[in-house]
């Protein structure tokens, strides 16, 4: 099948008079039992049900040969099995609002649009890094947080290394204040009909404020270029992230993540996965603020989706379209 590039204006449709009321169930139809699914379980029994229904009505879905169907069902699927209970939920209402497979390809290639595509549009080069006074004082608070160094590996910034006298125990290497989520959610055009050309900023925050709404609210349209969306990150780490090929996972503890590796990683890390990285202020960091949970979280949320769906090759086929 040949790539085409989304119709991102099918990408703006998704309003109650688009779908069809939802149909009764009918007579005798028994909701399928919690303990039978074959899917993630998210210990709320009300979601795991509407979650059975929606993925039901997913896989029964019927494409078209000239459009990117291979993507519509794993996609789905992918946003149900990862979204947090709030998003999942408003995911599956939406799937059952569908009644044609026309409708559901739409609702896919929303979240194509809205969603992951904005997810991996890329930051600024190193060139453009050069020239930006503001994102070289982040880089610089980043590094006073977080040790002069990556919070994965630990590898000491080469320049801050070399500025103490090369310590003998500390391995240097490049590092980059790298953005937990990108600068392309930067400005908030929500309540305009501004669009950034091709893809709308306006409505990939209504999309994060549906399906991630803990990432939106931590994030905020002006919180884009601060700490609390930033990491020091070894530089072959750092090209990882930005495509979601490694991610740091959320765990019970406050400020501790597991390092996460997907398939569609490039490099190899194999020696640091599910390694514990911890989140601390320094000594000359301690008035700046810590990476929040939520961006991490949400983060992490678009790199499963990502891994399941197996959509990233396309997606950066389609980006490099646009750039073009």
């Amino acid at each position: 099948m040949e790539d085409s590039m989304p119709n991102f204006q099918d990408g703006e449709v998704l309003d109650p008079d688009f779908f069809e009321p939802t149909v009764d169930l009918p007579t005798g139809f028994v909701y399928p039992s919690v303990e039978s699914l074959i899917y993630p379980s998210t210990g709320d029994d009300e979601v795991d049900i509407q979650t059975s229904i929606a993925k039901a009505r997913v896989d029964g879905y019927e494409g078209a040969l000239d459009r990117e169907d291979n993507f519509v069902k794993q996609t789905l699927n992918a946003f149900l099995d990862h979204l947090p209970n709030q998003g999942k939920l408003v995911l599956c209402e939406e799937t059952m609002r569908c009644a044609t497979n026309d409708q559901l390809y739409t609702m896919y290639s929303r979240l194509r649009d809205r969603v992951l595509l904005p997810m991996l549009m890329r930051n600024p080069d190193d060139e453009a890094k050069l020239h930006d006074q503001k994102q070289r004082q982040l880089h610089e608070q980043c590094l006073d947080r977080d040790g002069d160094a990556c919070v994965v590996t630990r590898i000491m910034d080469t320049v801050r290394y070399h500025a103490q006298s090369q310590p003998d125990e500390r391995v240097e290497g490049l590092t980059n204040a790298i953005y937990i989520l990108p600068r392309f959610y930067e400005e908030d055009h929500a309540s305009t009909d501004n669009d950034s050309g091709t893809l709308s900023v306006g409505g990939a925050w209504e999309a994060l404020r549906s399906y991630l709404p803990g990432t939106a609210g931590a994030l905020g349209p002006h919180a884009v270029r601060s700490a609390s969306n930033m990491l020091t990150l070894w530089d072959e780490l750092a090209k990882e992230w930005d495509t979601f090929g490694v991610s740091i996972a959320p765990t019970a503890v406050s400020n501790h993540y597991i390092f996460k590796i997907w398939p569609h990683c490039e490099g190899d890390f194999s020696e640091l996965a599910d390694t514990t990285v911890r989140l601390q202020q320094s000594d000359s960091g301690q008035g700046i603020a810590l990476p929040h949970v939520e961006l991490i979280r949400g983060h992490h949320t678009i790199a499963a989706i990502l891994a399941q769906s197996e959509i990233t090759e396309y997606l950066q086929s389609i980006l490099f379209k646009l750039k073009n």
